[in-house]
């Protein structure tokens, strides 16, 4: 295999990314347990761009999914290097650069991959969601720094997940430094992955010369400010201080910043303002960050954080001093000493409360003095003690929550998110969900509408309801959505109604505090108990004009024009995947393959109907699919009379096969759409000739269609509405069979490959 995209000529690849290589390209899935520094990424996309360059094995497509959106962020632009930047992006909040899936490396935060394999992505309109969860369902996926998943709901969700992965055939990777042996266990007996690709420290080139001495500190401390002081003046290096909570990080900041030693001192954590945080973020990478390929900045600075630079940012301390936390995120932040070679330091400290407990949040307890008694006994940490440590630590921990029936209970709550398209549900798979917003303004009802436009900052529910009955926050607004109620542009009307009671404060809720009891500082973020300034608005997102390209098309050139794009683009191309799903079905491959291609031609079946045509003002000659007039109103829905008459054309069928494809015809507007209009369809006369002869142009077997009625006089239901995830091969095969469709559909359309494209960034601005 070529390295040379993501290595310059001086580095050679080390033995587990050969080895992860060779096992992906095999068609293997791969456990990558390796240490900080040690080039995942690089074993992970090195593979997948060679064979995305060679035609391979692996699909044309990678997700590479993460649990926070600065690490989606930094190797997206590690990536970028390595091929055309316009194949690489980001699919998160902040940057929802392709909220389709469809550029060929999408990195993304594990909540986006999930939630969207739900139908319910967090970055488009629901009735979309089908889309994504096509896209994730057939890509090569990579899950990286998977200690920081929520052990009870996103571990468990990317355990599901994986399930489908392994029915098609599609490889995987599990990834991090910290995989205990219990999850390398189930994985393996669940996927049958080979045995995991281990690492030996003394082979990769920045760790082989690398000594990091671990010291317990005494406990009953708060932050040990001198010693931080007197490391800091030893060094010429950087000197890093992690906190578990904003506050204490924001409280070491201030105690830090007024002391006279000369350095600058900088805080990083999640309660910035976006633009501010990205500043902040860009300025400890030039500070702390690669200054070439085997050496880190020496800038002398001090960086005050919390766990936001504990994984995926490359950057490096001389010396770290770190609150106690759970053994994994304690080795992970040791990953950001010395990380270029050399000696380094890591000491930790426990800070306690005014009762002399132990200060754990928001972390457990039990996992926090455990890890303490162990690091008792470690004053060297090297690769085989951090193994050693994890599984001590986390293997008792984790066994209980590894068990199948606590993946049953996530796979239960994906299945109601996706059935009730609830978007709260698919977030609850994914996160328990502690935080809602808040922005700062002194009169949003002044706003309207706009007030939906105020930045935000996250901070946790349960928190700001403290402020709230401590009085520190007399004035706060809950923006209340009236989607009852819109304007004349189709918004709704935002309600800004004062919080009354603390109950009143709930978790993803959008809230405004007055600025005399707040503000947004630009060295230490959102502070409570200041006066300051009124957020800003939003910048407001510009959709581009999508070219309108109304050209007269007929019903049989559209039909034909789509199965030749479907079979071009999706069909043969992904000649494996739907081998795979066929088989899956005990179906005949090349039948599949026809069925899917006979989709397409049919999808828009439905615009055959009498009353579609007279509204698009077809008064006669060939049935229409697209016309170059402008039309008043909008035609009667399609999809589902398109439905309706499948649902005929396949009534004697006992084939299962046909519900997923007829229900990828019936949403292939909308997710949800299952009721024909209300005064029912009337085909027009001769479709029956219509079709067959789109059928022969696209060289595809003719259909019996004698029996099928040409009306319906009333509206009718096209049950069921969705299929069910509790069916993973009737789900799977839908969401596969709708993006095909759909996009398809837009290329034909549009009239080039770019169209889909076109669309994305559409909507990624809207």
């Amino acid at each position: 295999m070529d390295w040379s995209v993501v290595f310059d000529d001086k580095c050679t690849p080390y033995d587990h990314q050969r080895q992860a290589a060779k096992a992906l390209l095999a068609g293997k899935s791969v456990l990558l347990r390796a240490p900080t520094g040690s080039g995942k990424t690089e074993a992970i996309c090195g593979p997948f761009l060679h064979s995305l360059a060679t035609d391979g094995p692996l699909p044309r497509r990678m997700i590479y999914s993460l649990p926070m959106r600065v690490l989606a962020t930094s190797l997206r632009d590690r990536a970028r290097k390595w091929t055309e930047a316009s194949r690489v992006a980001c699919q998160h909040g902040d940057e929802p650069e392709s909220p389709l899936f469809e550029r060929s490396i999408v990195f993304a935060t594990i909540d986006q991959t999930i939630e969207s394999f739900m139908t319910c992505p967090p970055s488009l309109p629901m009735k979309l969601g089908n889309i994504p969860a096509g896209a994730v369902a057939s890509s090569f996926l990579a899950f990286d720094e998977v200690q920081l998943l929520d052990p009870r709901r996103a571990l468990q969700a990317m355990i599901v997940l994986l399930a489908q992965q392994r029915r098609l055939g599609i490889p995987f990777v599990v990834a991090t430094a910290t995989l205990p042996d219990v999850l390398v266990r189930r994985l393996q007996e669940e996927f049958q992955c080979d045995i995991p690709i281990e690492v030996d420290e003394a082979d990769i080139r920045a760790r082989a010369n690398r000594s990091v001495k671990v010291s317990l500190m005494d406990k009953c401390r708060d932050l040990p400010v001198g010693e931080i002081l007197d490391a800091a003046a030893n060094t010429d290096g950087n000197t890093g201080v992690i906190c578990n909570t904003v506050d204490r990080a924001r409280q070491a900041y201030e105690t830090l910043v007024r002391q006279p030693h000369g350095r600058e001192v900088l805080l990083l954590h999640s309660r910035f303002l976006p633009r501010r945080r990205r500043e902040l973020e860009a300025r400890v990478i030039e500070l702390c960050g690669k200054a070439s390929n085997d050496t880190y900045h020496q800038s002398g600075a001090i960086i005050v954080a919390t766990q936001v630079i504990e994984a995926g940012l490359d950057i490096s301390f001389d010396v770290l001093f770190t609150e106690l936390a759970p053994v994994d995120s304690i080795i992970q932040r040791a990953g950001r000493v010395a990380r270029g070679g050399g000696e380094g330091a890591l000491h930790v400290f426990s800070p306690r409360d005014e009762q002399g407990e132990l200060a754990h949040h928001p972390y457990q307890k039990e996992l926090c003095e455990a890890t303490e008694a162990r690091l008792a006994r470690v004053t060297l940490l090297d690769w085989p003690t951090e193994q050693e440590l994890v599984n001590d630590v986390l293997g008792e921990y984790l066994t209980p929550m590894l068990q199948e029936t606590n993946t049953d209970v996530i796979a239960k709550l994906m299945g109601e998110a996706q059935h009730e398209l609830n978007q709260r549900k698919a977030r609850a798979a994914v996160r328990a969900t502690d935080s809602c917003r808040l922005s700062i303004h002194g009169d949003p009802a002044s706003l309207g509408e706009e007030a939906r436009g105020l930045q935000t900052i996250g901070v946790s529910t349960y928190g700001l309801r403290r402020r709230f009955r401590e009085g520190e926050l007399p004035r706060l607004w809950w923006l209340q959505v009236d989607w009852d109620e819109k304007d004349d542009r189709g918004r709704p009307r935002v309600v800004p109604t004062l919080v009354t009671d603390a109950n009143e404060i709930r978790h993803d809720a959008h809230y405004v505090c007055d600025p005399a009891n707040a503000r947004h500082d630009q060295d230490r973020g959102l502070v409570f108990g200041e006066s300051g300034q009124d957020f800003p608005l939003a910048a407001p997102k510009t959709r581009p004009k999508l070219p309108q390209n109304r050209r007269r098309e007929t019903w049989v050139e559209h039909a034909v024009r789509t199965a030749k794009v479907m079979r071009e683009h999706f069909v043969e191309p992904e000649g494996q995947l739907w081998h795979s799903v066929a088989e899956w079905w005990d179906a005949d491959v090349e039948d599949f393959r026809r069925r899917l291609l006979a989709i397409a031609v049919l999808h828009d079946l439905g615009k055959l109907n009498q009353y579609w045509q007279e509204a698009i003002g077809n008064k006669g000659g060939d049935p229409l699919a697209h016309s170059d007039q402008q039309v008043a109103g909008k035609p009667p829905a399609h999809a589902t009379v398109t439905s309706h008459v499948l649902m005929h054309i396949w009534r004697r069928s006992s084939d299962h096969l046909a519900i997923p494809l007829r229900l990828a015809a019936q949403h292939h507007h909308t997710v949800g759409a299952h009721e024909t209009p209300p005064e029912g369809y009337e085909l027009i006369n001769g479709w029956r000739q219509h079709v067959a002869k789109a059928l022969q142009q696209a060289a595809l077997p003719t259909l019996d269609l004698s029996a099928v009625p040409d009306a319906c006089c009333a509206k009718a239901s096209c049950k069921p509405r969705r299929p069910k995830f509790a069916f993973p091969r009737t789900y799977v095969t839908y969401c596969l069979a709708c993006r095909a469709l759909r996009l398809s559909d837009w290329i034909a359309t549009g009239g080039d490959e770019d169209a889909v494209l076109r669309y994305e960034n559409w909507f990624r601005n809207g």
